[in-house]
């Protein structure tokens, strides 16, 4: 009878074996599955980043065309455009306490 109940055990640990070499593999069929989707959500969030910048950068001219072109048919409000742009400097540079010279330092350096 003690034999009997060693072969049984030894037969139920074989299968818990087997049963966790199983799902070592199905584990690691899962794990290669996520990497791949984990690559392609990098890649498609890298794709909008580069759409993205794309767009900005269109936005950019045509805010710079439109500008150009009222500018252009309204010449007059030059003068004024520039004055209004120099008040706001300067109740930023005295909001921050920044000299004119360094902001618009700064404001150039966004523009390149």
């Amino acid at each position: 009878m003690r034999n009997q109940n060693s072969l049984s055990e030894k037969s139920s640990a074989k299968t818990t074996r087997e049963e966790r070499l199983e799902m070592i593999d199905e584990l690691t069929q899962h794990r290669e599955l996520l990497k791949g989707e984990i690559e392609a959500v990098k890649s498609y969030y890298n794709t909008l980043k580069v759409i993205n910048w794309d767009l900005k950068e269109t936005k950019r001219e045509v805010i710079w065309i439109f500008s150009l072109i009222f500018l252009l048919i309204f010449p007059e409000l030059i003068g004024l455009l520039s004055l209004v742009f120099f008040l706001i400097q300067m109740e930023m540079c005295k909001k921050f306490g920044v000299e004119l010279g360094k902001f618009n330092m700064v404001e150039n350096q966004r523009l390149f």
